[in-house]
């Protein structure tokens, strides 16, 4: 009778965790030197999108300057220049709702920092419900995967498989 309960609920988890909509958004990114001391970022986005949602790319100042966005096709852009403090804003969404994974866009900009340019923060603004997710970072493009929450679950269950009932 337990392993038939057990069985069930873990059932229902698995129906979940399959059917529910997946909203986050991550960008992956490619940093690359070009010609006369400038640089670029190769981003590769992944997400789920509704139309008007957007992505705002946080470039602080006055290490980034002069920058250039190289939009996806059918996204729309903006750039606020800086508008908060010690921040340049760059924005972008679909002009659809769309569902992408590793969508190519890139930004040129000059670097006013030693080194090479990293990680940078970024933000979701979700029009259906007007909330902000964030903020959130870029990640290389070479980073290793986390495991996936079915791959933790079936993780879990087969430890549960050799623990030896109590009873």
């Amino acid at each position: 009778m337990i392993r038939i309960v057990f069985s069930l609920r873990l059932w229902f988890l698995s129906a979940c965790l399959v059917a529910a909509p997946a909203h986050a958004v991550s960008i992956k990114y490619e940093a690359r030197p070009l010609p006369g001391g400038l640089w670029a970022y190769d981003y590769q986005l992944s997400g789920d999108f509704d139309s008007g949602d957007t992505v705002t790319l946080h470039f602080p100042d006055p290490a980034y300057s002069q920058l250039h966005l190289t939009p996806p096709a059918d996204w729309f852009y903006f750039d606020f220049g800086p508008a908060a403090p010690l921040d340049h804003l760059l924005n972008l969404g679909p002009n659809d709702a769309a569902s992408v994974v590793d969508l190519p866009f890139s930004v040129e900009f000059a670097w006013s920092e030693s080194g090479t340019p990293g990680s940078q923060e970024f933000d979701v603004f979700r029009i259906a419900d007007f909330s902000f997710v964030g903020p959130l970072h870029t990640v290389p493009a070479q980073a290793i995967a986390e495991p996936g929450s079915l791959l933790l679950l079936a993780s879990a269950l087969a430890l549960l498989r050799r623990r030896k009932p109590a009873f």
